[in-house]
């Protein structure tokens, strides 16, 4: 065989494990049963929030979370050693607000864990619910869709926050990114082995996390929602996908930011079961794989077959973000989305890069 055709052979079989995906996972997304309505709407709630310098973000997204439309829940703002006027911010609103509570922490350690045991510790009902400052719920219904399957049985609800861009190149490969992962955790947890949830929109019973020896994972700051989640994935999980039960946030506007918070979360997969790292590296391979080929055949006698590979898979993928995920793709056109793909073909090493460092010990 010549080089152009092994090539073009390792095109097809990334071609085919993509679709794999599509049929075997993806798919579950459209064909999953709805959650039942009929748990309880009363479940006292805590909802924690960790905080660091984040005056403005508080002061923009605090008032939606506290004019949630729920009938008995307090909300905790975890102060974390900020320097700016966080701390004035909240005060403000609880004079207002009776359901609001102050915890300061501020031991510097920059990892946020330790943070939100703080806000635990402090919460008075069992039901907790977590976001960030930053985000922004999609209505009054968040706290009341996120938190109904726990009356259910489920022991943790993972939800889903898409982000908002400005449509330049940026914000769309993180958008695009965004919305991979999230069909690679939501299939996941429709699958049985759920391996992480967002801590922009998470709900779960107070003694489950507290219960759960994290001990081992003190070298990480990042990614404590992944792992909890990960070690639990046998109990029962929900998944709550709901337009009125999303959380808002912006996507990086700069590479390095994005790269930064990408090098904290990543590490933690090195934790994840046999299982779900061939998942993530099954999807990640092909993915990477079948965009090189492309790349590398394109100027061969095989080009028309890559174009024809490359753009098929790309509106299937399109057309299942469309479905499933919509939300996450904010005003991303797909021609925006077929050049983003090239990122993928240094982004992909770039991650395997930062799997071979040692976590990063800053935010």
């Amino acid at each position: 065989m010549t080089f152009w055709s092994v090539i073009s052979v390792v095109l097809i079989l990334s071609f085919i494990v993509q679709l794999l995906y599509l049929g075997l996972f993806h798919s579950k997304l459209t064909r999953k049963p709805s959650l039942k309505m009929s748990g309880e709407t009363d479940l006292p709630v805590s909802v924690v929030i960790c905080a660091r310098n984040e005056a403005v973000n508080l002061s923009k997204n605090l008032p939606l979370i506290l004019a949630q439309n729920y009938p008995c829940f307090e909300v905790i703002v975890v102060n974390h050693a900020s320097t700016d006027n966080t701390e004035d911010v909240i005060t403000d609103l609880m004079q207002t607000n009776v359901n609001l509570m102050l915890v300061d922490y501020a031991d510097p350690i920059k990892s946020k864990r330790p943070a939100l045991l703080a806000g635990l510790g402090k919460s008075k009902y069992r039901h907790i619910l977590v976001t960030d400052a930053d985000c922004a719920p999609s209505s009054s219904e968040w706290m009341l869709r996120m938190v109904r399957p726990l009356s259910d049985g489920y022991k943790i609800v993972v939800g889903a926050s898409p982000l908002v861009g400005n449509g330049n190149l940026v914000s769309c490969f993180v958008q695009s990114e965004s919305a991979l992962i999230y069909l690679q955790y939501a299939t996941a947890t429709l699958s049985g082995f759920s391996y992480m949830g967002v801590g922009r929109n998470m709900a779960y019973l107070k003694e489950l996390y507290l219960a759960y020896d994290q001990s081992g994972f003190n070298n990480y700051i990042g990614g404590d929602d992944d792992l909890f989640v990960s070690g639990h994935q046998k109990h029962k999980i929900a998944l709550v996908d709901d337009p009125k039960a999303l959380m808002y946030s912006e996507a990086s506007l700069a590479w390095s930011e994005f790269f930064s918070r990408k090098h904290r979360h990543v590490s933690v997969s090195w934790e994840y079961s046999f299982f779900q790292k061939l998942y993530l590296t099954g999807f990640a391979s092909s993915h990477w794989s079948l965009l090189i080929c492309s790349w590398l055949l394109a100027g061969s006698q095989y080009g028309l077959i890559s174009l024809s590979i490359f753009l098929i898979r790309n509106l299937l993928f399109y057309h299942t973000i469309r479905q499933n995920a919509k939300p996450f793709l904010g005003n991303c056109s797909f021609l925006k989305l077929l050049l983003v793909e090239l990122i993928y073909l240094v982004h992909y090493p770039k991650l395997a890069f930062y799997l071979l460092r040692k976590p990063p010990k800053e935010w």
